[in-house]
């Protein structure tokens, strides 16, 4: 199932494991996305900045994005920007093959786990997936969240 909505105020008992949404070609990386992200962060890697460094002295092609900036990507085109929940925290995150400049990114997420967790909140886990261009999964990662349950 695709709902393609990320936009949503629903309670905890409203969410429903295995929800899906997939966002094709969604956004391509930029090298201005890389050197904002490196000023932003404080991040000036050489790995990151300079084409040259990465294809003499890694086993790259050129610069790659910073791991945590295809996270943060991923995270602002395919998360549920529930009004009742907010985030409790990352696992299993995999930064699985480099994202380079030019690279186009489609991130996809699943509801795959759902308990209540207090009187007031429910614990909810969302699985993440991005793919290249060329269907290469480069990014994956497990979301918990903590959602309000209804009054």
């Amino acid at each position: 199932m695709s709902d393609n909505s990320s936009r949503s105020a629903r309670y905890f008992e409203e969410l429903e494991v295995g929800e899906s949404a997939a966002f094709e070609n969604a956004r391509t990386i930029t090298g201005a996305d890389i050197a904002n992200f490196a000023g932003v962060s404080g991040d000036f890697h050489p790995i990151h900045m300079s084409s040259e460094f990465a294809r003499e002295e890694t086993q790259f092609d050129g610069r790659i994005a910073h791991g945590q900036l295809i996270s943060d990507v991923t995270e602002s085109i395919a998360a549920d920007e529930n009004r009742h929940a907010f985030s409790y925290g990352h696992d299993e995150t995999r930064f699985v093959k480099p994202v380079y400049p030019g690279d186009t990114l489609s991130p996809r997420r699943e509801l795959v786990e759902k308990e209540v967790y207090d009187e007031d909140y429910g614990r909810v886990v969302y699985e993440y997936e991005t793919t290249n261009q060329d269907g290469e999964v480069v990014f994956v990662d497990r979301h918990t969240m903590l959602v309000k349950r209804r009054p």
